[in-house]
C-alpha cells in the first residue's frame, strides 16, 4: 500500500502587491488501500473571500507519496477520478453553515442540552439508569455511503430502575406508580432504562444525483430515565 499526504491550497493575491499568493488550507495522511472521500477544512478560504467581497475563489488539490522511491515504475500512485457523466455522484463539494439568526433563540435550548449531558456523565461504579457511551462508525458498518461524518457519539441507555427511587433518576409518573404497583404485585414488571432526550445530527451522503446533506432527528441520546 502507498502511503501519502492529500491536501488543499488556496490561491489568493497579496494584500501588499499585485502577486498571487499561495498558502495551505488542510492536509490529510492516507493510505491507498480503496478509493474514498476526503473532507479538507476550507473555512479560512471562505472568510477571507466573504471578507474582500470576492466572488471566485481558486483552490487547488494535490496529492504526493510520503516517500518517492515507494512508487514502483508505471504505477500512477494516488489518483484523483474526475466526474464525467454518469460519475457525477463524485463531483467535489463544498458545505457552507450559515447563522440564519436562529442561534439566539436556540442558545438556552442547547444550554439546557449541555446541562442535561452533565447531570447523565457515565459513572460505572453506579448500576442505575444512566447514559454510558456508545461510539457508531459509519465505516465499520459498512455504510461507506455516509461522507461525513465518519461516526458519531450516540450514547445509549443502561442500568436499573430501583424503587424507591434516587434523587439523580429521572423518572415518569407512569413509572413510578408501574414501581409502587411492581413493590406489592409480582406480576407488574419494573419500568425500563431509556431515552428521555435526544437531539439531531446532521449527515452528509452520497445518492445518484450526487451529495445530500440532511438533519435527522432523535440520533443521539442527551439524558436517560426509567419510564
Amino acid at each position: 500500500d502507498l502511503k501519502g499526504s492529500i491536501g488543499a491550497k488556496h490561491y489568493y493575491s497579496s494584500p501588499y502587491n499585485s502577486s498571487v499568493a499561495l498558502r495551505i488550507l488542510d492536509t490529510l495522511t492516507l493510505e491507498t488501500r480503496q478509493s474514498h472521500w476526503c473532507s479538507f477544512d476550507i473555512a479560512e478560504a471562505i472568510r477571507f473571500h466573504q471578507e474582500r467581497n470576492i466572488e471566485t475563489m481558486r483552490l487547488h488539490v494535490y496529492a504526493m507519496p510520503e516517500n518517492a522511491t515507494d512508487i514502483l515504475p508505471g504505477s500512477r500512485g494516488i489518483r484523483f477520478v474526475k466526474s464525467r457523466g454518469k460519475q457525477v455522484q463524485l463531483q467535489p463539494s463544498i458545505v457552507i453553515y450559515t447563522d440564519d439568526g436562529s442561534y439566539d433563540t436556540l442558545r438556552n435550548s442547547d444550554a439546557r442540552l449541555a446541562r442535561q449531558s452533565e447531570q447523565s456523565k457515565y459513572d460505572p461504579s453506579k448500576t442505575y439508569c444512566q447514559r454510558k457511551p456508545l461510539y457508531v462508525d459509519f465505516n465499520r458498518l459498512g455504510w461507506d455511503w455516509i461522507i461525513g461524518p465518519t461516526g458519531f457519539d450516540a450514547y445509549m441507555c443502561q442500568g436499573d430502575c430501583p424503587f424507591p427511587y434516587s434523587g439523580k433518576l429521572k423518572i415518569t409518573n407512569h413509572a413510578y406508580l408501574q414501581s409502587a404497583m411492581g413493590s406489592i404485585h409480582s406480576g407488574v414488571p419494573k419500568p425500563c432504562c431509556a431515552p428521555t432526550a435526544l437531539s439531531p445530527i446532521t449527515l452528509m451522503y452520497l445518492v445518484n444525483n450526487g451529495v445530500i446533506m440532511r438533519e435527522y432527528k432523535e440520533m443521539k441520546v442527551e439524558e436517560c430515565g426509567c419510564a
